[in-house]
């Protein structure tokens, strides 16, 4: 009788065991899960305060780092961060970092703008950027979007047309058509620039402001 008091006595104390360490790891489970809430809840925050508020997003990355002290997104949001102060040296610092732990296809099509930017030109370095980011990523409309306003701001418009129609066949949004339409104005080519918006307007209902002065212009 007494071995079997025993008995019950050990497999009890085991059970007692076994019920204390699942309430510790639910526990640990719900404050993981309300971290991760409120990481996510803050990174959402940050993305909407990059452009109008990009010091203030600044403080509340570094105050994530701590937490999260290897997270790429975190490092490439900070190079956004400072792409839209105009600290171009920062920016590209932390867009590598973010590359070094993770590598992705954005982080490489920012650097290539943030290099573009930096030195006022089209160099090399900016074209193998952009070319890592789409051999990364090749069904990325982004890049081939970024890449398409750094040809148009030199003033390569042949190619800034090719990547919006690179862009549009991934995207299938028209107001891409309507950018084509855009850079055929810029370019001279009021013929076409009518035609790509006589084609935006069929497709969404509108009527561009330019496409009169494209048709007037056209000969």
């Amino acid at each position: 009788m007494d071995k079997l008091l025993d008995t019950i006595q050990e497999n009890f104390d085991k059970f007692r065991i076994v019920i204390k360490y699942t309430f510790i790891g639910c526990l640990i489970a719900i404050a993981l899960l309300i971290i991760f809430a409120f990481y996510c809840k803050t990174c959402n925050t940050i993305f909407k305060e990059l452009n109008s508020s990009p010091q203030k997003s600044i403080k509340k990355i570094d105050f994530l780092l701590k937490i999260v002290p290897k997270s790429s997104d975190l490092y490439f949001m900070k190079g956004l961060a400072y792409l839209n102060l105009e600290d171009y040296d920062k920016s590209l610092e932390f867009f590598k970092k973010s590359l070094e732990l993770k590598e992705n296809s954005d982080a490489y099509s920012e650097m290539a703008v943030t290099t573009f930017k930096k030195e006022q030109k089209i160099t090399p370095k900016v074209l193998d950027l952009f070319d890592e980011a789409i051999k990364l990523s090749p069904e990325n409309p982004r890049i081939y979007q970024e890449r398409a306003s750094v040809y148009f701001i030199a003033g390569e418009y042949d190619n800034a047309l090719n990547d919006l129609e690179e862009t549009y066949k991934i995207t299938q949004d028209e107001c891409f058509i309507q950018n084509s339409a855009g850079v055929y104005l810029e370019k001279g080519d009021y013929c076409k620039a009518y035609a790509y918006y006589e084609s935006f307007d069929k497709q969404t209902g509108n009527n561009s402001v330019y496409k009169d002065y494209a048709k007037f212009r056209c000969k």
